[in-house]
């Protein structure tokens, strides 16, 4: 999932995290300022990228 600020970024990766499980922590990686994955509470997988 695209986020299109820091903030929204931060909000969804905490939310989505929440009782679920942190596979890549939120931070800067080579090909993202800000990245991270996660599987939710209901076992969904989620990547999330900050857009730019």
């Amino acid at each position: 999932m695209e986020c299109d600020t820091e903030a929204e970024l931060d909000r969804l990766y905490t939310a989505l995290s929440e009782q679920g499980t942190v596979l890549m922590p939120l931070g800067s990686y080579g090909f993202s300022a800000g990245f991270g994955w996660v599987d939710d509470r209901f076992g969904v997988s989620w990547q999330l990228n900050l857009a730019g």
